[in-house]
């Protein structure tokens, strides 16, 4: 890699739902664009943007987290609006700089 190359960096993503009870109460238009998004996230992780993707498992107030690694803070975000949870106005999201200090080897990476 040349001193010129950018240094590729870490991003937090925090993915809300629309609503607290979501997705127990998603509606079929919901599961769809849900479906994409998680299509979307696949094609992330075959590209390697994709450091690793989830939800918590609460009933109630769910959220999603997403670490993705890019160029910069512009490939992050245009790589976020382009997920059809966000760019269809689903899902809001906060991004956040961020680096993985320790990761475990083997499992479900």
């Amino acid at each position: 890699m040349s001193d010129d190359a950018p240094t590729p960096s870490q991003w937090l993503v925090i993915l809300r739902p629309p609503r607290e009870t979501f997705p127990a109460d998603a509606t079929d238009d919901e599961i769809t664009t849900v479906r994409a998004h998680f299509a979307y996230l696949q094609a992330r992780l075959a590209d390697g943007t994709l450091v690793l993707a989830g939800r918590t498992q609460e009933p109630h107030n769910p959220i999603g987290l997403v670490i993705l690694e890019c160029a910069d803070r512009d490939d992050a975000e245009r790589i976020v609006r382009a997920d059809p949870v966000i760019s269809e106005g689903l899902f809001t999201y906060e991004l956040r700089p961020y680096e993985v200090a320790l990761r475990r080897s083997g499992g479900n990476e």
